[in-house]
């Protein structure tokens, strides 16, 4: 899930991993902590706001959708 995730507006959002959590951000920004509601689908408490990471057909993340106030699709782009 690590990588790099281009907002409709051309904003991007990072994945990194910090030991066994996922940290999210928009670049520029504080790190928030994600958390697993399952292997796939994950929350932040810092702001309300879920995404659920979507594989292609060989288990390859293609893009991330964001919840929060509607449905944003991000383009995996690193």
């Amino acid at each position: 899930y690590v990588g790099e995730y281009q907002l409709p507006n051309g904003k991007v959002l990072i994945v990194t991993r910090e030991g066994n959590h996922l940290m999210v951000q928009q670049r520029g920004e504080s790190k928030i902590e994600m958390f697993a509601e399952s292997s796939t689908r994950f929350f932040t408490k810092a702001v309300d706001a879920e995404f659920m990471f979507v594989k292609d057909d060989e288990g390859n993340v293609t893009h991330l959708e964001l919840y929060q106030g509607g449905t944003l699709k991000l383009k995996r782009i690193k």
